[in-house]
C-alpha cells in the first residue's frame, strides 16, 4: 500500500495558495479542488482552480500510469496546452513531477507536494511559458 493519501488513493482534496507571475507585482490568490479516481493501475484526477478576481475556473485532467515504487508516468490535459506527458517521483515525504523540454506545448516546469506529519501537503510549483514568463505557485493541500 502507498504511504500517500493524496494522488494515489481515491478521494477529494482542497487547497489554497498564491500564484506569482513574472509580469505582476501582486500575487494571485487561488483555491483548488482535486477529485481522484483509481481503477486498476490507472489513476484519473481532475483539478479545478479558482483564481480570485477571475470569472472562470481553470481545469486540469491528470492520468497517472506505470507506477513503480518510486516513480510514475503522468499526463496533463487542459484546454490551454493540450496534452503533455511527464515523469513523476514519489518518496515517503513527497510527490513530484515534471514536464521538461515541452516548449512546443508552451511551457515546462515541475510541481512538488511535501507531506507533513499531520497529513497535509505543501505545494511548490514553477513553470516557464514559451515566451519565458515564469510562474511560481505555493500553497497547501488537505483532505476535503
Amino acid at each position: 500500500m502507498d504511504s500517500h493519501n493524496f494522488l494515489f488513493i481515491a478521494g477529494h482534496w482542497k487547497g489554497s495558495g498564491e500564484i506569482s507571475l513574472a509580469e505582476s507585482e501582486e500575487p494571485l490568490i487561488f483555491t483548488t479542488q482535486w477529485t481522484i479516481e483509481v481503477a486498476d493501475s490507472r489513476i484519473s484526477c481532475t483539478q479545478e482552480i479558482e483564481i480570485e478576481g477571475l470569472p472562470e475556473k481553470m481545469s486540469n485532467a491528470y492520468l497517472i500510469t506505470h507506477q513503480g515504487l518510486s516513480h510514475f508516468d503522468i499526463q496533463l490535459s487542459n484546454p490551454l496546452f493540450g496534452t503533455v506527458v511527464g515523469k513523476g517521483l514519489k518518496a515517503p515525504n513527497f510527490i513530484a513531477w515534471e514536464f521538461r523540454g515541452l516548449h512546443d506545448a508552451g511551457f515546462d516546469g515541475f510541481e512538488k507536494y511535501d507531506r507533513h506529519p499531520n497529513g497535509l501537503y505543501s505545494i511548490h510549483a514553477e513553470y516557464t511559458s514559451g515566451d519565458h514568463s515564469r510562474t511560481v505557485i505555493s500553497g497547501s493541500l488537505w483532505p476535503a
